[in-house]
């Protein structure tokens, strides 16, 4: 490749038009995707901490446990210092997106930087989602957990009224169908309720009645 050349532009929406030449077709079928990096200078420089701990350097964000950042010292010859580089915790510009890298560097020594700059690199990562959609979605779960919380008990209740109160009963299971006609817990209850409830004085024929209880819960879940 070749090397760029810096170039002042004015504000405003550019179009980059690039030429690649090849003998083989198939090459330049491949690099139909090539990205294009842009390089320029920050406006303002974004300060990051530098400390003597990763545990303070891994968490910018806090400044209330007395932490300070690694201060001017002289090292004798043959030691050695731990160096850790905080992420900037000042707002990115507004253009950055996730992907975008930074570039910067630390010098260790103002005079002699030439042989004591290092270069740093810092990835801009994904925007974290907003509090208030987090918020609504967990509100809409404890929602669903509470009807579901709701339907469980009266069901439950259901099932103390089998033998007890025949009326209570019907009245609980047509609710309770409205809400959730295809509810497997529920279709086995009526069908037990229509297996074993007690029946009326005016019922002749138990095994007739029960088939059309049955039939009848069937033909509802059709529905």
């Amino acid at each position: 490749m070749h090397h760029a050349t810096p170039k002042s532009l004015k504000k405003g929406d550019y179009v980059i038009s690039l030429l690649l030449r090849h003998p083989k077709y198939s090459v330049l079928d491949q690099m139909k995707d090539i990205p294009c990096e842009i390089s320029f200078n920050l406006k303002d420089a974004l300060p990051m901490a530098v400390y003597s701990e990763l545990d303070k350097a891994s968490t910018p964000a806090v400044k209330d446990d007395g932490r300070s950042q690694i201060a001017k010292r002289l090292l004798p010859r043959g030691s050695y210092q731990d160096i850790y580089v905080a992420r900037p915790t000042a707002d990115l510009p507004k253009w950055c997106v996730d992907g975008d890298v930074i570039v910067g560097a630390l010098t260790l020594d103002k005079s002699k930087e030439s042989v004591s700059s290092m270069k740093l690199l810092y990835i801009v990562p994904p925007k974290p989602k907003a509090k208030s959609e987090d918020s609504d979605e967990g509100d809409a779960k404890k929602e669903e957990s509470l009807d579901d919380t709701v339907f469980k008990a009266k069901l439950g209740h259901m099932k103390k009224l089998r033998a007890k109160n025949t009326t209570a009963y019907k009245e609980i299971a047509e609710e309770l169908r409205n809400q959730k006609p295809l509810s497997i817990p529920l279709l086995s209850e009526l069908l037990s309720f229509a297996l074993e409830a007690p029946l009326s004085n005016d019922v002749t024929n138990e095994e007739q009645y029960r088939v059309d209880e049955i039939e009848k819960i069937y033909n509802k879940s059709q529905k």
